[in-house]
């Protein structure tokens, strides 16, 4: 079963995606747990998209979710210059607050809260980012 959504890059399309990834995610039966988790990562990369990826126009976020026997995997295409998350490095979480850079928390969640995380440059302009999860039951 797939489903798709497409919304414009507005901030205030971020709950519509929320409830869409909440929606399908929970059919699968995953705990409460990594659905939260999953709706936090995608969370964070569609207003990546919406703040960097489009920061002076709207532009579309398409997003596709599917499964397998094993793992939820949710796709957020874009038309925005390319972009890598999976190249961002890892902020440095033991260092006090003040002293760390701004940015890529989000990133971090990303990865976090998902079992694979992946990025396609897609021509002639924009990028699809990979999240899969593995589906565990409560």
């Amino acid at each position: 079963m797939k489903r798709m959504l497409r919304v414009t890059s507005d901030l205030n399309n971020l709950n519509t995606i929320r409830d869409f990834v909440e929606d399908y995610a929970g059919q699968l039966g995953m705990t409460s747990q990594d659905i939260y988790g999953l709706i936090l990562a995608t969370d964070e990369a569609a207003t990546n998209i919406c703040l960097h990826g489009y920061p002076d126009s709207l532009g579309m976020i398409e997003v596709l979710v599917e499964h397998d026997a094993q793992y939820i995997t949710i796709r957020l295409r874009d038309e925005a210059p390319a972009f890598d998350p999976t190249t961002y490095p890892t902020p440095d979480l033991s260092a006090p607050l003040e002293d760390r850079a701004l940015g890529g928390m989000g990133i971090h969640f990303m990865r976090s809260y998902t079992d694979q995380i992946s990025h396609q440059a897609l021509s002639p302009r924009g990028n699809q980012l990979v999240l899969k999860k593995r589906i565990k039951g409560e």
